[in-house]
């Protein structure tokens, strides 16, 4: 039982840091373009609401990344590779630092994203823009009654 629990956990691993690769390569490709619409329609093409896209998308790379060796470094703390993982942000000794961690980089996530909900709509403001403020504030206070 306990090898199919690593093999389990290992998948969820491996899996959660393809899934930061290929964001992080949906990142490059999104900056590339936005930088070729400058480069070929200057400022009229909007290259700006792209590069807060690519933004938005490598902050979903980081929590893919992050989730990915947090759960490395909590499964399987003897590995070498975790063990030198020594970032100053990245202190990892539980599952409620982990949260914490995640919390935090979704909630810098979904300010980016409601940025570039708040820049792509140029003044057409509707009621339904109100979700994302409305996670940012609850997310904000879940995370500050989690630390007190």
């Amino acid at each position: 039982m306990k090898v199919i629990f690593r093999i389990v956990i290992g998948a969820v691993i491996v899996t959660t840091f393809l899934n930061s690769v290929a964001f992080i390569g949906v990142g490059v490709y999104r900056s590339y373009h936005a930088y070729s619409v400058l480069i070929m329609d200057g400022v009229e093409g909007k290259p700006g609401i792209e590069i807060i896209n690519s933004l938005d998308t490598f902050l979903i790379a980081l929590v893919f990344l992050i989730m990915s060796f947090g759960f490395a470094k909590l499964f399987y703390p003897e590995f070498p590779l975790f063990k030198s993982i020594a970032l100053p942000w990245f202190k990892i000794n539980d599952f409620f630092d982990l949260k914490i961690l995640l919390w935090n980089t979704v909630l810098l996530s979904l300010l980016v994203a409601f940025a570039v909900v708040a820049i792509e709509n140029e003044g057409h403001w509707e009621w339904t823009m109100l979700v994302i403020p409305g996670a940012v504030v609850m997310f904000s206070l879940g995370a500050k009654f989690i630390k007190h």
